[in-house]
């Protein structure tokens, strides 16, 4: 009977982690394209079009690359070299994007943390649920 509850919550810890992955992958999907500047170390900031990450997250694919010495028209930052991303979103578009609507209606919940599957909950709440 211990075992068939540590085994629901094993489950139902992957699943959250499932969904969080999710999330986060629609969430760097949405901002591809967009303009943005980067804080990187020695106090330098860039700004740059956001083009995509690799699959380690180790470098940052950026199109029209302004720096102070300079512009690019492609390059890769290293992730390591970068402090903070400030996108510059069109919150109206963004709202209204498919990859928005499709992440709050599958945010719902109720197999992660139990609930109301009617429930929107927030990630702090998630990340909760992934300590247990």
């Amino acid at each position: 009977m211990a075992s068939e509850t540590e085994g629901d919550h094993i489950v139902a810890k992957q699943e959250a982690r499932c969904f969080l992955r999710e999330r986060f992958l629609r969430s760097i999907s949405s901002v591809v394209g967009n303009s943005a500047t980067y804080r990187m170390f020695e106090n330098t900031k860039v700004r740059a079009r956001f083009g995509g990450i690799d699959i380690d997250f180790s470098e940052v694919f950026v199109q029209n690359l302004e720096t102070p010495i300079g512009c690019h028209p492609n390059a890769l930052l290293r992730t390591t070299d970068i402090i903070s991303i400030t996108f510059e979103l069109d919150t109206d578009a963004f709202l209204n994007s498919s990859e928005f609507r499709q992440t709050v209606s599958s945010a719902s919940a109720s197999t992660f943390c139990g609930g109301s599957s009617s429930q929107l909950r927030s990630e702090s709440h998630h990340e909760d649920c992934t300590k247990a």
